[in-house]
């Protein structure tokens, strides 16, 4: 007999949504997280509002918006090489429901762990994953390393939902390729009496142009921003180092924060980098016996075009919980698949567009009327990235074709 139903490895969105649902369910739970909580984690950490429906918010009330929620974004200010400005409302006018919560990483994953903990787990913070047997045994076997002692648990199912550096997936031999953004960001402290009127408590700010193959934000929170920058490693110059790409993002970071008139101590400023593991075609998320799952990060579930995974975290722990309740494990990879493989593929698509002509694919998108309500509903997950590709992929090659016989034309006069 196992010792746990379930151990969940990893505290984060998707682990501790996991430890959630299966607790609700009766199922003897233990989630471990490698650092003490609550912990820092290098994240813009905005989360649609829609995740309130996921999280049943409105059903259950251990968990309340104001423990976690700084501020509510309901604008998006999108720029390209600082210009072309257009502040896009999330919301259609007269209407309200949708938004972004800016939260702290730290404080909204460990009000997860909590809610988890009261529904019946196990909880045990600044716990390593040693050693994972999932194939030699009736159950899988896990060592951890807890206060200096080493312990060895079995259990019926694993999940890793231990990030895009985690271990989970290499020691049960499940092979992932992903493909990889690097983000940077650091935290300035803000007196939000003395900046811009367009520095503001409900607006991101988004810059397109600056980053070769990627994009640049500035995202409020209470007392500082989170200015940041990524690129999509398959997209960025051949040529970039790894050195090179730091100071790249560093760079574009500062020239953000001076566009708008933030001030800061360029010596003080502490960079956090990190992988974004982004979806790159669906890929077997458990191993060969079915009986240890990836969710979140570890199973590569961060949109390609945006850089978003707390929802999808969130989703992916809450489905990798349900399987495991109603007996269907082995159908985990399926499910994640039919949810996210069409769309996210067409997103994959898409990105490779922006980003191969951002100029071009920025004016083209961004100005539409009701711009700012799409993103929120792809964001959301409430509208597919299917038929969009294709449009843009039409309106796209037909301005590249008349920017080039343009050329042509004045080549020739």
């Amino acid at each position: 007999m196992a010792d746990y139903d379930v151990i969940v490895v990893g505290g984060g969105p998707a682990g501790a949504m996991a430890a959630w649902r299966l607790a609700l369910n009766g199922a003897k739970t233990l989630l471990v997280e490698r650092q003490s909580l609550p912990r820092h984690k290098t994240c813009g950490g905005g989360v649609p509002m829609s995740a309130a429906n996921l999280l049943e918010m409105q059903k259950i009330t251990d968990l309340a918006p104001d423990s976690f929620v700084e501020l509510t974004v309901k604008h998006l200010m999108c720029t390209f090489n600082f210009a072309n400005e257009y502040l896009l409302p999330v919301n259609a006018e007269g209407r309200d429901e949708a938004g972004i919560w800016m939260v702290q990483r730290s404080s909204f994953d460990h009000a997860l762990v909590k809610r988890a903990a009261a529904a019946g787990a196990e909880v045990r913070d600044a716990t390593r994953l040693m050693a994972l047997d999932a194939e030699d045994h009736d159950h899988p076997q896990i060592t951890l390393s807890y206060n200096g002692d080493h312990e060895t648990h079995s259990a019926r199912f694993i999940i890793g939902a231990d990030g895009a550096n985690g271990v989970v997936a290499r020691l049960a031999g499940i092979r992932t390729t992903r493909s990889v953004a690097i983000a940077a960001e650091a935290e300035v402290p803000i007196d939000w009496n003395s900046v811009s009127s367009k520095v503001r408590k409900d607006v991101i700010h988004l810059e397109f142009g600056d980053v070769p193959g990627g994009y640049s934000w500035l995202f409020p929170k209470g007392n500082h921003i989170n200015a940041g920058a990524g690129l999509f490693s398959e997209l960025a110059p051949n040529h970039t180092s790894p050195h090179l790409t730091k100071v790249l993002l560093q760079n574009c970071i500062m020239k953000y924060l001076d566009h708008a008139g933030i001030p800061y101590e360029r010596d003080s400023l502490r960079y956090h980098f990190h992988p974004l593991p982004l979806w790159n075609g669906k890929h077997s998320l458990q191993n060969r016996r079915g009986s240890v799952l990836l969710a979140g990060d570890a199973a590569g579930l961060v949109n390609p075009i945006f850089g978003d995974g707390i929802l999808h975290a969130l989703r992916s722990g809450d489905i990798a919980a349900r399987c495991i309740v109603g007996g269907t494990a082995t159908n985990y990879t399926r499910e994640i698949n039919t949810l996210y493989q069409s769309n996210f593929d067409s997103a994959q698509r898409m990105a490779r567009l922006f980003y191969r002509w951002p100029e071009i694919s920025y004016n083209l998108l961004v100005p539409r009327p009701g711009a700012g309500q799409i993103a929120m509903r792809l964001l959301s997950g409430e509208a597919p990235f299917t038929g969009m590709t294709r449009r843009m992929l039409r309106r796209i090659s037909s301005s590249v074709a008349s920017t080039r016989k343009g050329k042509y034309d004045r080549a020739n006069h």
